[in-house]
């Protein structure tokens, strides 16, 4: 499974929406079969990656130039991997940067 875009309204945010939506996708994908997540995330969004890794993803990787900004510099995204859902949630694993995990 790979999380294409998670995105929560401003006036919304620090609430738990984005790790409800998250948890509704996995479970989503569980019942389909996905066995894995992945992700990714720009390295220097601190709270997505907090986010991800609070709810078990791991970094596995970068993909250098994976994002633009406004169509001029680029900046890196990290790819990250996980076997499980950390902090007892039950489920799947995430974490920040591209990230993958068991759904």
């Amino acid at each position: 499974m790979h999380v294409n875009n998670v995105a929560v309204h401003p006036q919304f945010r620090r609430r738990g929406f984005a790790e409800m939506l998250l948890d509704a996708g996995f479970a989503r994908g569980r019942e389909r079969g996905a066995r894995t997540v992945y992700l990714e995330v720009r390295r220097s969004n601190e709270k997505a990656v907090r986010l991800y890794e609070k709810l078990g993803f791991r970094e596995a990787g970068v993909r250098r130039k994976y994002y633009s900004d406004n169509g001029r510099t680029r900046s890196s995204s990290s790819v990250a991997r996980s076997p499980g859902r950390a902090g007892g949630h039950g489920g799947a694993g995430r974490s920040g940067g591209t990230r993958e995990a068991k759904p």
